[in-house]
């Protein structure tokens, strides 16, 4: 049986819908796919430039670090060459007419600040010097009454004068002097060092 005209044009009108439909569906698909891949590029751009800006922010510190561990070790090397210069020196001052003069001229200017009684301490070592530490004083003519002992707080040398009357000390240690006066011989190793071409 032959279709109606109604029903034709029915048909056609519901094939025309459904054409419709489709090519709305698929220009929303084309315009969604077009969204999220914009998004996608947008958010992988940022991610890039997010990570290269760490990545940048890292190489900075590791540069930094590596720049202070440098002056740090360069720093180590100074304090280990003085050290050494500091020992090497410690080891033969005692072999030296000057540090007798020197343990002298410390007691005697600690005296010179006493009225009575005074203990000095020495290293094992100096000991030796006793005698003629004492000899010296009482030609010097000393008032203060002494008494020498050895003293096991001192490492390197000089002398302790404790005064037993007023309860002062006066400390004439190589350990003292060399703490007093580090950082201008730091100064002056450094100043040597670069003169002498070192990277310093």
């Amino acid at each position: 049986m032959d279709k109606t005209p109604l029903e034709n044009s029915i048909r056609e009108e519901s094939r025309k819908t459904i054409n419709s439909i489709r090519e709305q569906e698929a220009a929303q698909m084309k315009e969604l796919d077009a969204a999220c891949a914009s998004e996608i590029a947008a958010f992988k751009e940022e991610n890039e430039t997010q990570t290269h800006s760490r990545i940048q922010q890292e190489i900075f510190k590791l540069k930094n670090r590596s720049v202070l561990e440098r002056k740090k070790h360069k720093l180590l090397v100074v304090e280990e060459f003085i050290t050494r210069i500091v020992d090497e020196t410690i080891k033969g001052i005692r072999n030296d007419v000057r540090y007798r003069n020197f343990l002298v001229g410390a007691i005697r200017d600690a005296l010179g600040k006493m009225k009575d009684l005074a203990e000095v301490g020495l290293t094992g070592k100096d000991l030796a010097f006793r005698d003629e530490i004492m000899n010296v004083l009482k030609n010097a003519g000393t008032k203060p009454d002494i008494v020498i002992t050895g003293d096991d707080t001192i490492g390197w040398g000089g002398c302790v004068v404790h005064d037993i009357t007023g309860g002062r000390i006066f400390n004439s240690t190589i350990e003292r002097i060399y703490f007093r006066k580090h950082s201008a011989i730091r100064r002056e190793v450094v100043r040597i060092l670069r003169e002498k071409g070192s990277a310093l």
